[in-house]
C-alpha cells in the first residue's frame, strides 16, 4: 500500500484483484459513484487470522471506464499502514482481506505478486523430494541398512518425528476418524508434517525440528496440504494453525497465519 493510498483511505484494485473480487461481487452490483456518497453500499469482506466480518465501500469512482476503488477505514476494521502488503482472496463465497509488514513478508519468502487470483493457477506445490524417504525411516520401512538416515540439510531426527506422531496417537490431526492402515511397527500409518517449513529455519533463527512443530496427518491429508487447490490449502493450513499456534509459540516459533499461508506460497 502506497503512502498516497493510505492518506486517501482508498486503494485503487489491479486486474488480478478485481478477477478474485468479480468471483463474489459483481461488477453490475458496483455503483458508480464517489465514496462518500451516503447511498454507496457496503459489501462484507472476512479478516485474515480473525473471526470478524468488515463492511466496506467500492465503486467505479468515474463517470466511464472500469476503474475501481476499495474505500479502507480504521473504524470499520481495516486499514493496512503505508508501505505494508495487502491481499485479497475468495474463500467460497467469502471475500478474505489481510495485511503484513512488506519487510515481514520479503523476509518469509513472500512473491512480489499483489494478488493470490494470480496464481490461483500456478501455485506449485510445495512438497519435500525426500520426504517418501523420510516417511519410510520413520515406521521402519528402509532396509536396516538405512534405517538410521535422517537427512543432515534438514536437521531432521527421527525420534523427535516418532515422539509427535506417538503424542498425536498415531491418528490424523485433521480428521482422527480417518483410518489407514498398521504399518510394520504396529501403529496405524500416518506422517509427520513440520507445520512450519524447516525451510524457513535460518529465516526465523530458531529451531523448527521440534515436536510443537510436527503435525500427523494421513496419507491423503498430508498431500492435500501439498497439492489440492488454494482454498482446501488455506482451510487445512487454518485448521492446523489453530490448534498448534499456542503450542508454537510456547517454543518460539511466534508466526502468524498469514505468514504461514506466505511461507506456502499461498498468498
Amino acid at each position: 500500500m502506497t503512502q498516497r493510498e493510505f492518506i486517501d483511505s482508498q486503494i485503487t484494485i489491479d486486474q488480478y484483484e478485481k478477477a478474485v473480487l468479480h468471483n463474489v461481487i459483481s461488477t453490475a452490483s458496483i455503483p458508480r459513484m464517489g465514496a462518500r456518497s451516503r447511498t454507496a453500499p457496503k459489501f462484507n469482506f472476512k479478516l485474515f487470522s480473525k473471526s470478524k466480518i468488515v463492511s466496506l465501500n467500492i465503486t467505479y469512482p468515474k463517470s466511464s471506464g472500469n476503474e475501481t476503488r476499495l474505500y479502507i477505514s480504521s473504524r470499520a476494521g481495516f486499514k493496512p499502514n503505508a508501505n505494508q502488503i495487502w491481499f485479497i482472496f475468495h474463500d467460497g463465497s467469502d471475500l478474505v482481506l489481510g495485511s503484513m509488514d512488506t519487510a515481514r513478508w520479503s523476509a518469509i519468502g513472500g512473491s512480489q505478486v499483489k494478488s493470490v487470483s494470480n496464481t490461483l493457477n500456478t501455485v506449485k506445490p510445495c512438497f519435500d523430494k525426500e520426504d517418501d524417504k523420510y516417511q519410510r525411516a520413520l515406521h521402519g520401512l528402509l532396509p536396516p541398512s538405512r534405517r538410521s538416515v535422517i537427512y543432515k540439510k534438514d536437521n531432521r531426527v527421527k525420534s523427535v518425528a516418532i515422539s509427535a506422531l506417538s503424542n498425536a496417537n498415531f491418528s490424523c490431526e485433521i480428521d482422527p476418524s480417518h483410518n489407514t492402515f498398521l504399518s510394520t511397527t504396529g501403529q496405524q500409518y500416518v506422517e509427520a508434517h513440520h507445520l512450519v517449513p524447516l525451510s524457513k529455519q535460518s529465516d526465523l533463527q530458531v529451531i523448527l525440528d521440534r515436536v510443537e512443530n510436527i503435525v500427523a496427518l494421513c496419507p491423503t491429508c498430508h498431500r492435500a496440504v501439498h497439492y489440492s487447490e488454494i482454498t482446501e490449502r488455506l482451510n487445512l493450513l487454518r485448521k492446523l494453525y489453530t490448534a498448534r499456534s499456542s503450542r508454537l509459540k510456547s517454543v518460539q516459533i511466534d508466526v502468524t497465519l498469514a505468514e504461514l499461508s506466505v511461507m506456502y506460497k499461498l498468498l
